[in-house]
């Protein structure tokens, strides 16, 4: 039974310290149950297909409602997502399959993934166990004033991605262990990774760069296809829909006013929102997100921005980094909602900083090896 669970185990975490087989299978049993339990008592989850009031699910049925759906699409919901909520909906009359089933899954997927990157050391793993739980508790109670699906399945997806691509330094790149299931496999989270957030698509060129240098240093370029192939498709091939459809590059007609959010105080001069009638906004405007004029919209309050941010460089340097500052800080509400406290929402807090100390250490250290590498390289 103990062998049994320590390869399950190991399938989770990677290669756990060694010395310790006994205490380290039962901690990592504790945490995965732990997970499970607590992700168990989430709130249920907000489907993509709810964002905004934009859709109803009910006005797209079977495969040609599928279909007329992703013909229509042009604003900010996943589109695959979307697909599988349809085809939720449709089989069951109900968005919970994904947005609440999928959603508390993803939420214990996230922190039992996590450990496969701290698994080298017993203190580390001990300690990460632990955070991770804390993590998870304080997700759960922040998250449950918007929990949209989303925001759970990004990061599962990035997790599951750098734990299946191709890596140089692990030295299996070349060999039989990458097998075309795998690489289909890390290609195609890539893929969904992608279509799941807009800003991917600014954050791809790091996502592959690993990948293609360990396929370089392997001479192997029928594997490095074979991993980019779900991406050439579902990714390249979404991308081309909406700017054959659309005249759109990314694949939201929101993204103008979400910069606008964001640079709003920095005195950006955006034209007034008006809807398709030219009538000033009013409380039914999501429902009209979904088209051309939102996207001509979107368009021009994105190009105000742009334009502020060129007028003065040296003031959206300092308007950038407060907002860095704030996204790194330990929110504990979204939005204007009242913040969450208590005794676990403080230790929260106490694991956010630490973790950003640490993020900012390690940053330094990458920095720093890489300048005295091509010193080295230069100095030779």
């Amino acid at each position: 039974m103990l062998r049994f669970i320590e390869k399950f185990t190991g399938l989770l975490t990677g290669p756990l310290p060694a010395g310790w087989p006994g205490v380290r299978i039962w901690i990592s049993v504790f945490h995965g149950l732990g997970c499970m339990l607590l992700a168990a008592f989430a709130s249920p989850g907000i489907a993509a297909i709810e964002w905004m009031m934009a859709f109803h699910p009910a006005d797209y049925p079977g495969l040609k409602g599928i279909y007329r759906f992703l013909a229509e699409l042009q604003t900010g919901i996943p589109p695959i997502q979307a697909v599988l909520e349809l085809i939720a909906y449709d089989l069951t009359g109900s968005l919970a399959p994904v947005a609440s089933w999928l959603y508390r899954a993803g939420l214990a997927g996230v922190h039992l993934l996590s450990l496969h990157w701290v698994c080298r050391g017993k203190f580390r793993f001990v300690l990460c166990s632990g955070a991770s739980l804390v993590f998870l508790w304080a997700s759960i109670l922040i998250h449950r004033q918007m929990p949209v699906s989303y925001d759970v399945f990004f990061p599962l997806l990035v997790l599951s991605y750098l734990t299946l691509a191709p890596a140089r330094e692990d030295g299996r790149c070349g060999g039989l262990q990458w097998s075309t299931p795998r690489l289909l496999s890390a290609g195609l989270c890539l893929a969904v990774l992608e279509l799941t957030r807009p800003f991917v698509m600014i954050l791809l060129p790091l996502l592959l760069a690993g990948p293609l240098l360990a396929f370089r240093a392997a001479r192997d370029w029928r594997k490095a296809a074979v991993f980019l192939l779900p991406l050439v498709i579902l990714s390249g091939g979404w991308h081309v829909k909406m700017l054959v459809c659309h005249g759109q590059w990314v694949w939201t007609n929101q993204s103008g006013f979400n910069l606008l959010r964001a640079w709003e105080s920095f005195g950006v001069d955006a034209p007034p929102f008006v809807d398709e009638e030219g009538n000033p906004a009013n409380p039914n405007l999501p429902r009209l997100m979904n088209t051309g004029h939102h996207t001509q919209m979107n368009r021009e309050v994105q190009q105000a921005v742009f334009r502020a941010i060129l007028s003065r460089p040296g003031e959206a340097l300092g308007h950038a980094f407060n907002r860095l500052k704030i996204f790194l800080r330990p929110r504990t509400s979204i939005y204007h909602l009242t913040p969450v406290e208590g005794f676990g929402i403080q230790v929260y807090r106490v694991c956010v900083w630490f973790s950003v100390a640490w993020m900012a250490i390690q940053v330094l250290r990458l920095v720093f090896s890489c300048g005295a590498g091509n010193l080295c390289a230069c100095l030779a």
